[in-house]
């Protein structure tokens, strides 16, 4: 069933027509595999402010502190050291 699905999908171009076989793969994907997620994917990070200080907090959480996170230069660059 989704095999053909996906045939006819490769053979349209038309968006209306994509978007009701994109939906009907859907519908299938959640009857046959549904999903569900264990957590939300949530960023981690600690810190300390021994030797530096401008971390992101609940007060300022202007940023991420996962080490993988797109903000990592701004959190980098917002540093300080500590008095």
């Amino acid at each position: 069933e989704a095999t053909a699905t996906l045939d006819k999908l490769a053979a349209t171009a038309d968006p209306a027509a994509q978007k009701t076989l994109v939906d009907s793969l859907e519908a299938r994907f959640n009857d046959v595999a549904p999903v569900i997620p264990l957590f939300s994917g949530p960023a981690w990070g600690a810190y300390t402010d021994q030797r530096f200080t401008g971390w992101p907090s609940s007060d300022n959480p202007y940023a991420t502190l996962s080490a993988r996170s797109a903000t990592t230069v701004l959190v980098l660059t917002s540093l300080k050291p500590a008095k």
